[in-house]
């Protein structure tokens, strides 16, 4: 179960203890503050005298002599409000935890947690994100509602501006609403940038027009309108490409950077849809590196990652599914079936506080010889 941190915790006791089962203790003391944490026991490992809390219901206990029933650590989490947590286990007013950004597991007092849950029915929440407007490739609906739990091992961003300082012309392929290109720093005087979805055309003209940037309409994998060895720099995130036509137009020792969305990407909703269409997991870094290396591209990074991504209410993953259409191809979130599929879903967060996918993300830089 995921709960939200709504009060921050900071441990007294910077180095726990850590036992396995079988390990001996001596009994110290009970706990007797004034919180309900009956149950918690203040023990001294036999063997190396090191001292902490436990919970009496993992000992066999014999006088002021205990054995561990099962392997314990004793470590807190230190957590600031807002932070995602999944729920483990309770005893005694305290919470086992996952931070999935750390990975890390530790105690927190149950007090300072909260069940993620949006009370509001099935019914409005769909009604919602039918309803829901969506400009550009503003995500803005999903804030706070499908959350990354883990960070990117990279940055396209700060990898973009570094190779910018040295590139006297730029392209962008698939700009969207122009709302990234216009955010980097130290942009060259030439700047160019295709898109090829109409409806955010208009959006990106009015964000880079006055930048000077020169936008053109490009449908998917049509030839680009550049000279052969014509650009330094190419970046492209989440945008189909054509290497024979990226390694034409680029410059000996120009670069290609992108970042992409892998076959497997959010897999578990095709699953839960019974949707086979990603099963051969047929786009993801192996398959593009061997694509870039065919037209002699040398690649300079590549990695590729499957970050836990947490849906909150059925409200979002209807919106993420309505403006990701190629998420489950096909899909009519107003046919009835399709309708008592969602409201399953519904309530399988409710009684969890949401759902896990596993975004798959893969990025390369590439250059030309």
């Amino acid at each position: 179960m995921y709960y939200y941190v709504n009060k921050k915790h900071r441990t007294n006791y910077p180095n726990p203890i850590n036992l396995e089962k079988g390990d001996m203790i001596t009994i110290l003391d009970e706990y007797s503050g004034e919180k309900e944490w009956k149950d918690w026991l203040f023990c001294e490992e036999d063997e190396k005298q090191r001292r902490g809390w436990i919970p009496k219901q993992i000992l066999s206990i014999e006088n002021d002599k205990g054995i561990l029933k099962e392997d314990y650590c004793a470590k807190e989490l230190n957590v600031d409000r807002g932070e995602i947590l999944e729920k483990i286990r309770i005893l005694n007013g305290w919470a086992w935890c996952k931070r999935f950004r750390e990975y890390e597991f530790g105690w927190i007092p149950v007090e300072n947690i909260k069940l993620i849950n949006d009370n509001r029915d099935f019914d409005s929440l769909y009604k919602e994100a039918i309803d829901a407007y969506f400009s550009g490739w503003d995500f803005s609906y999903l804030n706070d509602r499908m959350i990354n739990l883990q960070y990117l091992n990279w940055s396209y961003k700060r990898s973009v501006e570094f190779h910018l300082e040295k590139a006297q012309n730029l392209l962008d392929m698939g700009t969207g609403g122009g709302e990234f290109l216009k955010s980097l720093k130290n942009l060259p005087q030439e700047v160019y940038a295709t898109e090829g979805y109409p409806p955010n055309i208009s959006i990106a003209k009015k964000n880079l027009e006055p930048l000077g940037i020169i936008l053109m309409a490009q449908s998917e994998d049509a030839p680009l309108g550049f000279e052969n060895n014509s650009l330094d720099l190419i970046i492209n995130r989440h945008d189909s490409y054509n290497p024979p036509e990226l390694h034409r137009i680029l410059r000996k020792n120009g670069f290609f950077i992108t970042q992409q969305v892998g076959e497997m990407d959010n897999i578990e909703l095709n699953r839960f849809f019974n949707d086979k269409t990603r099963d051969k997991n047929s786009w993801c870094l192996s398959g593009a590196v061997n694509e870039l290396e065919k037209e002699e591209f040398k690649i300079f990074v590549k990695r590729e990652q499957f970050i836990p991504t947490l849906f909150t209410d059925i409200g979002a993953v209807i919106y993420y599914l309505k403006i990701i259409m190629w998420q489950i191809p096909g899909i009519d979130l107003k046919q009835p079936q399709v309708i008592e599929k969602l409201r399953e879903l519904d309530k399988i967060i409710k009684k969890s506080g949401g759902i896990i996918t596993n975004q798959h993300r893969f990025f390369i830089i590439a250059y030309k010889e």
